[in-house]
Formats: C-alpha cells, structure tokens, sequence
C-alpha cells in the first residue's frame, strides 16, 4: 500500500510539472507568434517598397528564360545591398528560428498532452482495478487471508524475538555461572582444609550413607529416564498405528466405492443380459413354433405323397394302367411336390425317388423314398402285400390328382390293402423306423 501511495504522488508531482511546463509552452508559443506576425507585416512592406524601387530601376524586357538570365547576369546591374535588406534577412533568419523553436514547443506540448492522456488512462484503470478488487469476492477472501497470514507472520516474529531474548539471557546467565563455578573451584583448590574435608569424607559413616543415597537417587533417576523414553517411544509407535489405521480406514472406504460403483454397473449388465436372455428365448419360441407348424405341414405332404403312392400300388396291382400312362402321372405329383415344397419353405429333399423293379408285374415305375415312413418290399412272388405305419386321408389339396382319389384313400384291414414292402436291394425284411 505504501508503494502504491508513492507512486501516486510521484504520478501527481509528475502531472503538476507537466501542467507547468505546458503553460509556459503555450505563454512561450503565444510570443512567438506576435513576434512572427510583426516580421511578416515589416516583410510585407518591404517587399512592397523594393518592388516599387525596382520598377524605377528596371524596364521590363520579354526575352527566353536562358537569355534571361544570361543578360540578368552580364549585363544587368546588381542593385546594392542596403541595411534595410540585412535587416530584413536578420528578422527572417530569427523568424525561421522562433518556428523551429515553436515548432519543437508543440512537439514537446503534444507529446505533454499524450503523457497526460496517458496518465488519466492510468487512472481510470487503476480505479476500475479498484472497483474489481472491492466486487471480486475471490479477491476479497485472498485480501483477507493476505491479512491473517500477515498477522500471523508478525506474532511469529514477536515470538522468536521473544525467545531470541531469552535464550541471550540465559546465555549471559549460564556465563555468568561458568565464571562463579570456575572461581569456587579455584577457591576450593587453594583451600588449606581439602585433604582434611577429603579425609572425613572418607572415614564418615554419615557422609558414606548420604553417598549410598546419592546412588540409589541417580539409579532411580536412570531408571525413571529410561521408562520415559520407553513411554515416549510407544506414544510414537501408537500414534503410527493410528495414522496407519486411519490411512487404511480411507483406503476401505475408497474401495468400498469403488466396489458399490462395480455392482451397481454389474447390475444394469445383469438388466440388460437378462433383457437379452428373455429376447432370445421369446426368439426361440417362435422358431419352435415355426418349426412346429413346419412339422405339421411337412406330415400332411408326406400323408399325401403316401396316400397317392397307396393308389399308385393298386392301380400297378389291378394292372389296368399301361407304363405310359403311370409315367405321365408320376410327373403331375413330382411337380405337385416340388409346388408344395416352394410354398411351404422347405429347402431340403425329404422325398428321394428310388428306382424299384419287379419280376413278377415286369413293369418298371417311379416310386418316392418317404423319409418319415420306411416301406417294406416282399420277395418276389410274395401274395401278401402290406403298407406300414399310417392311416388316415388324404390332404385337400392333392384330391383330384389322379383318378379315383376324389374321396381319398382310407386304410382298411382288408387283404388288399395290407402288403410288405421291400427295397430292390434288401432282399427280406428291412429296418422299421417311425
């Protein structure tokens, strides 16, 4: 604070000083320009008396600019220097001086007035400084805090000049105690009475009890130091333990955080697993369904195919079909499958056609390998033929197919309707499957 009042007086001396200087400048311009003004009016009329005198002396003569002077300079006759035209080049020499001078006077003046514009920024901003410095709470808690901290440096220093005191009192006590204990040992060693003091001491039972007192003093002296120091060195230790307790309680409580944090991102990642699980099981669920229903429909195909595979074996077996006829047929139900299996989705072949003969019909003839249902083929010449592993109607979609099949195909216990199939190259009878 004491350095910005001085700056500030000094800014101000500064200031007057500047004011000052500018006044005389401005009395000193105010003079050279009354005294330019006089220069320029006696100019002025001595111009117009020399013109005046010339056009006497001279007749005008219109000639080339060269010419001109050539005659000006030979021929012509230079007019004499009077005093009034010294006098004249006198005023104008001090003239040009008093502008130059005036001239510097205003630069000085001008660069006065920056000064003083600059020194009223200066102020303003000094004052905004202020302003901000009251307003500004953070800058008022550090004033504050400057302040105590301050005060608190001051009773530091009080405090060791007080201790610097006494620690020089006692210093000249403990050499003023030197120096009476070095005079009582010189005393005591000029003593006439040492040997007889030293005698007594030795031969004395009271001084020789006081001795033994002295030592069991000092003993107990030692020992007390001793616990003190022990007591000493566990308050340190104990207090280690505290702070190490204390450091390992913040480290638990951190970690404990840290581990509630973790099970609470655990938790929203178990939300969002089981989301997902139930996602996939509903998924799952409709794919069985799908599955199911793909099932359902792929039966009802294999019913049909069955069915018509039935009444193709009668009609092989009453022999009232020619091979043709039987050939042409066969191509309707392979394109009535392949139409079933785009409809229905399926991309895999559950129907494979085998190539079956006969010896005893001698009419070869296309007949579909059922994937759920196995056929079993008797030898040749077997009267018992039997169809295995299904009853029921025939889908509506296949009634019309062939001729006969209007009301469908319905298995009965006669004994044309029961036969053994076996495959052309079993030779008896095969695996049964469901």
């Amino acid at each position: 604070m004491e350095d910005t009042d001085n700056k500030k007086q000094d800014a101000a001396s500064r200031l007057q000083e500047t004011q000052c200087s500018m006044q005389d400048a401005l009395s000193m311009m105010n003079v050279a320009v009354r005294k330019r003004e006089e220069t320029a009016r006696r100019m002025r009329d001595s111009m117009f008396s020399m013109q005046d005198s010339e056009d006497d002396l001279y007749t005008p003569c219109v000639l080339q600019y060269t010419d001109f002077l050539r005659l000006h300079q030979t021929i012509t006759p230079r007019p004499p220097k009077s005093k009034k035209f010294f006098r004249l080049q006198a005023e104008r020499e001090e003239t040009k001086n008093i502008q130059g001078k005036a001239n510097t006077q205003i630069k000085d003046l001008k660069s006065g007035l920056q000064a003083v514009q600059e020194q009223k920024d200066l102020k303003d901003v000094e004052m905004q400084m202020r302003r901000h410095i009251k307003n500004s709470s953070y800058l008022k808690h550090n004033m504050e805090q400057r302040c105590i901290a301050v005060k608190k440096i001051q009773t530091c220093q009080e405090k060791n000049e007080q201790i610097r005191e006494l620690l020089n009192e006692l210093n000249r006590e403990i050499i003023a105690l030197n120096k009476h204990h070095r005079q009582l040992k010189k005393q005591m060693q000029n003593c006439i009475h040492g040997e007889y003091i030293s005698a007594i001491l030795k031969d004395s039972k009271q001084f020789q009890e006081a001795k033994e007192l002295i030592e069991h003093f000092t003993k107990a002296k030692r020992l007390h130091d001793e616990l003190l120091k022990n007591m000493q060195s566990k308050q340190a230790e104990v207090d280690k333990s505290q702070s190490e307790t204390n450091r390992i309680r913040e480290e638990y409580s951190f970690t404990q955080g840290g581990n509630v944090i973790k099970i609470q991102q655990l938790k929203l990642e178990l939300g969002d697993s089981i989301g997902s699980v139930k996602a996939v099981e509903k998924r799952f669920k409709e794919l069985h369904k799908l599955s199911d229903w793909k099932t359902m429909e792929l039966g009802r195909i294999s019913r049909a195919i069955y069915e018509m595979s039935r009444y193709l074996w009668k009609m092989g077996m009453s022999g009232t079909m020619n091979v043709e006829e039987t050939a042409a047929l066969l191509d309707k139900i392979m394109e009535f499958i392949h139409d079933l299996r785009e409809a229905t989705g399926f991309e895999q072949t559950y129907f494979r056609p085998k190539r079956i003969t006969w010896s005893d019909y001698g009419a070869p003839y296309w007949l579909p390998d059922l994937s759920i249902y196995t056929l079993r083929v008797p030898p040749p010449g077997d009267p018992q033929q039997t169809f295995a592993g299904y009853s029921g109607s025939v889908p509506c979609g296949c009634q019309g197919l062939l001729p006969g099949m209007e009301q469908g195909c319905t298995s009965d216990s006669s004994a044309e309707a029961r036969g053994t199939v076996t495959d052309s190259w079993g030779g008896g009878a095969g695996t049964e499957r469901n």
